[in-house]
């Protein structure tokens, strides 16, 4: 089963786009959240929140019982990334419940798209490096005060409690997973033609391959222009590139796509080149920094922890350049 996103700054066209290929054999999701597609299912931000608050519930009970917290007043609030795990959660059910050939997601408009796919791959580093140290501090604090609980009269919950299901981190790095690969996950987007000569089109195009999606089709709309759709082409091979209308559409989906590996390895004397898939980067605005077993990357306000081959773990980063439509890591 594939995964096929589509986004776009226009709300009416990322509509069209999707429904211009949607067959019986395939399912829609709408995580616009703006209900562009009654005709599909749709991802409810409130609903889903709600859900989980349920879900939680029995972990969380006995700290809001010991705070006096109202637990069934309020719902889970929405703290920053909790949309970014929501969504990655509802596309997880999504997909093992689909038994279609490919399920159809409606995205929001480009930026917060590339927003929400950066959360959504980044989130089982975020999870390993926020989430279990504060249940680790929250264990320890527990045993330092567990002397008192008797002269408090209190009764501390167990921190084991709070403990998130064990497969969860295993279903956002299975997402994770299925995002980078081009076998089964493709982005297409749908811009107008005027932001053709825009150099922040081309960044946001690489912020879509930072956050660990390949693009597979980029459609501007406008007049046709064979020169344009070739310049592009070329730089943003191998993505599909249509300059036109909605004539020529059907035509041009077509056309079939091939996508390339996201990271290859490679050897270069004594050194070991890590190369990955970003069309669109300028070096200048890059930022490296080895992590421990992770490679973080930063373009601007967008980064992203990488983790490193275990051929890789033992070396260091000794340089790194762009060359075309890759950027190249050197390790020693």
């Amino acid at each position: 089963m594939r995964l096929l996103l589509i986004s776009g700054d226009d709300p009416l066209a990322r509509r069209r786009l999707a429904l211009a290929q949607v067959g019986p054999e395939d399912e829609l999701l709408d995580a616009s959240g703006e209900e562009l597609l009654t005709e599909a299912g749709r991802f409810d931000l409130l609903a889903a929140l709600d859900q989980r608050w349920q879900a939680l519930l029995p972990g969380l009970g006995p700290w809001l019982d010991l705070l006096e917290f109202p637990r069934a007043a309020d719902r889970l609030p929405l703290l920053p990334g909790l949309e970014e795990v929501l969504l990655a959660l509802e596309l997880n059910d999504r997909i093992s419940r689909c038994r279609a050939r490919r399920l159809v997601v409606l995205l929001p408009a480009t930026a917060p798209a590339r927003r929400l796919l950066s959360g959504l791959s980044s989130a089982p580093e975020l999870l390993e490096r926020l989430y279990d140290p504060l249940l680790g501090r929250l264990g320890g604090l527990r045993q330092t005060i567990a002397g008192l609980e008797s002269l408090l009269d209190l009764r501390l919950p167990a921190a084991d409690g709070l403990r998130l299901p064990a497969d969860l981190r295993q279903q956002l790095e299975d997402l994770e997973r299925r995002l980078e690969d081009p076998d089964r996950c493709e982005l297409q987007l749908v811009q107008a033609s005027e932001l053709a000569g825009d150099p922040l089109l081309e960044q946001r195009i690489a912020g879509f391959h930072l956050a660990g999606v390949q693009l597979s089709r980029l459609w501007f709309q406008g007049p046709p222009d064979p020169g344009l759709e070739a310049s592009w082409a070329d730089r943003l091979a191998p993505a599909l590139v249509h300059v036109g209308g909605g004539q020529g559409l059907p035509e041009w989906l077509a056309r079939p796509w091939d996508g390339e590996p996201m990271r290859l390895l490679r050897q270069d004397g004594d050194e070991t080149v890590l190369a990955l898939l970003l069309p669109g980067l300028r070096k200048e605005r890059l930022q490296l920094r080895r992590i421990g077993r992770h490679l973080q990357l930063q373009v601007g306000g967008q980064r992203r922890l990488l983790a490193l081959p275990a051929v890789l773990q033992p070396l260091e980063p000794c340089g790194a350049r762009v060359d075309g439509r890759r950027l190249e890591v050197r390790f020693r």
